[in-house]
């Protein structure tokens, strides 16, 4: 059975990474806000911190890595969810607040 579970983000920092593990790989997230486009953006690094993804917008309700075909990610859903059940995009002081970024295991 699917597993859905919440990787820990805050606003504190306008740049930082987050080291998790997905699947029994390890993972090293660099998540940076873009002031210009309002907007979140993430990378993907292996745990090397060699990328295996740049540049993802951290759109609201949309799948991040699925689409990719790329050795090192995980086989699961990747995505920011707003928790008012809303379509509305995250905000400098949403991420973890208002928005999370959820990780679902592949079934």
């Amino acid at each position: 059975m699917a597993e859905i579970f919440e990787i820990p983000t805050n606003h504190d920092e306008s740049d930082y990474k987050i080291r998790t593990v997905l699947e029994d790989i390890e993972l090293v997230l660099r998540i940076r806000w873009n002031g210009r486009q309002q907007r979140w953006i993430m990378d993907i690094l292996d745990s090397a911190e060699a990328v295996l993804l740049l540049g993802i917008v951290l759109n609201t309700n949309i799948e991040f890595i699925r689409r990719f075909q790329v050795e090192g990610l995980p086989p699961g859903l990747l995505m920011l969810f707003n928790k008012s059940g809303k379509f509305d995009e995250c905000t400098f002081e949403g991420l973890g607040d208002t928005h999370a970024l959820l990780y679902e295991t592949d079934v």
